[in-house]
């Protein structure tokens, strides 16, 4: 695992993967990754100018860049009722938008917008998918989440911060809502003898256009400072990432990161310690979280 690097990324022939926010930062280092060893990619974003200003970087790719806003559930259907029309099969989904630092926002829905975005959006794309994803090759879903899950801590009942509104909560708990659901989702394919696997990643310190997101200017100047000093690039901070989308030794509902910050960048299998990380939580989070999408996973089977 440490000494994996692009270099041994198995060939993607025959491969398609689905990765939000791809037009920036981790999302566009995997999309360059994986197609350059031969992947099919669908790139799944809000702004398809933006995307499609990018195609020249993707010479002889096959490349095909579609809508969706991960903060808005209707966005969310909207774009797995239409890979279901075109026929696409998904052997990967990499469920990597994300938004952070963000003054108190709702979405469409009326969700507090960094879990929504963050999380809401991937826990609805993900159920539409399985279905497919279970006829795919070698069937992933990737979740990236930060080390800062680790400061997160969910009161049910003030999921969406009414109360007591803090950017850096909001986000914090986003990410473990990540952290919840991957391994949840472990749990459950593997009860159910899926051969979907839920992988679990994050880039640690990455110098990706988030980090620079934070309100006001003059934050926004520090994190960019602290990014520039102590992170690393996006090709970088996006091994984890693409190993736990193709490596057939990747671990399942485990958390890999790049290694610690200022050391060599190794693909590292970490334990997950957080005071808001307990199967409780994680079951708690699933319930809420079915109930505000109206997400289609199947119901658990009673002994």
């Amino acid at each position: 695992m440490r000494t994996w690097t692009l270099a041994n990324m198995p060939d993607q022939t025959g491969r398609t993967a689905v990765i939000t926010g791809a037009t920036s930062g981790l999302g566009l280092a995997v999309a360059h990754a994986l197609s350059a060893r031969g992947a099919r990619v669908i790139m799944a974003v809000r702004n398809i100018a933006k995307a499609e200003a990018l195609r020249p970087q993707f010479p002889g790719a096959d490349l095909a860049i579609h809508k969706l806003d991960t903060s808005d559930l209707d966005s969310v259907s909207s774009f797995a009722a239409d890979l279901e029309s075109r026929g696409d099969q998904v052997d990967v989904l990499i469920n990597n938008a994300g938004i952070g630092n963000q003054p108190h926002a709702v979405s469409a829905q009326g969700h507090e917008l960094h879990l929504a975005t963050n999380h809401l959006g991937h826990f609805l794309l993900t159920a539409l998918l399985l279905p497919n994803l279970a006829n795919g090759k070698d069937p992933r879903v990737v979740t990236v989440a930060s080390f800062m899950y680790k400061l997160g801590h969910f009161d049910f009942d003030n999921l969406h911060l009414t109360r007591g509104y803090n950017s850096g909560r909001a986000y914090s708990n986003s990410k473990l809502a990540n952290v919840l659901f991957a391994t949840e989702l472990d749990r459950r394919l593997r009860a159910t003898n899926s051969p979907v696997q839920s992988m679990l990643t994050h880039p640690g310190i990455a110098r990706t256009p988030m980090i620079s997101s934070a309100p006001g200017p003059i934050l926004s100047r520090l994190t960019g400072s602290i990014a520039g000093l102590l992170g690393r690039p996006a090709t970088q901070a996006a091994l984890p990432i693409n190993y736990a989308a193709t490596a057939p030794e990747a671990p399942a509902g485990q958390m890999l990161s790049p290694g610690k910050t200022l050391r060599k960048t190794q693909v590292t299998q970490e334990p997950l310690r957080a005071k808001g990380f307990t199967p409780e939580a994680a079951t708690t989070l699933w319930t809420h979280s079915e109930n505000l999408t109206n997400a289609p996973y199947p119901t658990p089977q009673t002994p």
